[in-house]
């Protein structure tokens, strides 16, 4: 009996030589490091922190500045050029379509009367003040939606981090459990194939002595072949799933023999560095571009809509001085001899069509991502149940093959002592040996899908 339980588990004594043992923990942490997908949505969700955090420079101020000459033909560069003016402008963004701007410059013109040299300088001072006619508070809106806008898209990204990272370990999960029953379903073809040999050698013997037929020998030859395919089956399965969570965690490492889980609340502490949130992140998701769709169009009115634009320029004048009497021209200047102002609406993008276009766009775009909202309401429900009624199924197959094993032990300790006692043959012996061998690693299969299914009904809960 010793020798049947070395060579039932030389397939894991196997593995656990040439490789090493990891948990589905392990497998986990490796891949929130390491998978490339994980990486991808984290790094899109930290540039849209920083986008939040400067409002990707809408509000950031403008500053310029110009400079323009005019030289004569045999310019001296001791002399004074003919026309000199040079400005800066300031302008500063406000919420609402609010913009404030500030300009300020010096310009002078120089001519020689003989060998007088003539300058008059002009100041340049103007303050303008634009408005959108459709500032976001005359839209009955009470936050500023480009900062709003901001938020919600950093807040969009890090639910769609979060689904990324729940999405994938499912995936991962599901390759774990599928390796590990791969790796039951290879164990039991291996036992059924050593039956097999053994009732194959006996038919043989038998056969020697008459009591057999080669039409025996046949049907097992037949059966062996059977399990031998089924056994190469499982070992493509067991060895697809391994890459395929190696590709998932990001690493190339050596075979490794995947731990079983001691029961299914061990994958309670597993899916908790998972779920970040107590709501569904693709739920979340999908509200929140609603919510950024209309937030956009708030901006895209207060945009398009006309814009107001009042305008001050004080007259400065100055005297016309020599050259280098140039101070005394500012020492002397009056009070602004007048003042201009300026009053004007712009209509180009009322008048463009961009507006009805806009709305039918957002119409459009509204209206689309509210179906998939809706549909994924419906599909997650569907998952739900369906995800529940599996594991109802898997708990009574469980409860089934768990009184079969515990009868069939019982049984095997029956044709153990029958075997001693020389009642029964030995091939009768191993046939129950084997029996309850492969009950034993179908009752571990099952569990594993309770486990699996367990864990689905919980992370999709949230």
């Amino acid at each position: 009996m010793m020798v049947k339980r070395i060579v039932v588990s030389g397939f894991l004594l196997f593995f656990s030589i040439m490789g090493f043992s990891i948990s589905l923990e392990d497998l986990t942490g490796m891949m929130l490091e390491s998978n490339m997908d994980i990486k991808s949505a984290r790094a899109v969700y930290e540039k849209e922190v920083l986008s939040a955090k400067y409002l990707n420079g809408e509000y950031t101020p403008k500053v310029s500045l110009s400079s323009s000459t005019t030289i004569p033909d045999e310019y001296d560069f001791e002399d004074l050029p003919d026309y000199f003016s040079s400005s800066v402008m300031y302008s500063q963004p406000f919420p609402g379509g609010t913009s404030v701007s500030l300009e300020a410059g010096i310009g002078f013109n120089s001519a020689k009367v003989e060998d007088i040299v003539l300058l008059r300088q002009q100041p340049n001072l103007s303050f303008r003040l634009s408005q959108s006619l459709m500032p976001f508070w005359l839209q009955g809106r009470i936050k500023d939606p480009v900062n709003l806008t901001a938020k919600q898209k950093e807040e969009y990204n890090y639910y769609q981090l979060l689904y990324t990272k729940k999405n994938i370990w499912i995936s991962l999960l599901q390759y774990y459990v599928y390796a590990l029953t791969s790796r039951s379903e290879i164990e039991i073809n291996r036992n059924t194939i050593g039956l097999y040999e053994t009732k194959i050698n006996t038919i043989i013997e038998l056969k020697k002595q008459g009591k057999a037929s080669q039409s025996d020998v046949l049907e097992l030859e037949n059966s062996k072949w059977a399990a031998e395919q089924n056994l190469i089956s499982a070992q493509s399965n067991y060895l697809t799933n391994i890459q395929n969570i190696k590709n998932i965690c990001g690493q190339n490492f050596d075979d490794f023999l995947l731990e079983m889980p001691k029961n299914s609340n061990e994958l309670d502490s597993v899916i908790e560095k998972i779920i970040d949130s107590e709501k569904d992140p693709l739920e979340q998701s999908y509200r929140i571009k609603l919510e950024i769709l209309k937030s956009s169009r708030v901006i895209e009115k207060q945009s398009t809509a006309p814009m107001l634009s009042v305008s001050v320029q004080p007259g400065l004048v100055l005297n016309t001085t020599m050259k280098d009497d140039w101070q005394d021209a500012w020492e002397n200047m009056d009070s602004p001899a007048n003042w201009t102002v300026g009053i004007g609406i712009d209509f180009s993008a009322m008048l463009s069509g961009m507006a009805n276009q806009n709305k039918k766009k957002y119409q459009i775009n509204y209206n689309e991502a509210k179906e998939s909202y809706n549909l994924y309401l419906q599909q997650r429900k569907f998952v739900e149940q369906q995800y529940e009624a599996l594991l109802q199924q898997y708990i009574q197959q469980k409860e089934i093959v768990d009184s079969l094993y515990e009868s069939g032990l019982q049984e095997l300790k029956d044709y153990e002592l029958q075997f001693e006692r020389g009642e029964i043959s030995k091939i009768d012996y191993e046939s129950a040996y084997v029996r309850v061998e492969n009950c034993r690693l179908k009752r571990e299969q099952i569990f594993l899908y309770v486990c699996l299914y367990e864990a689905l009904v919980k992370i999709n809960s949230y």
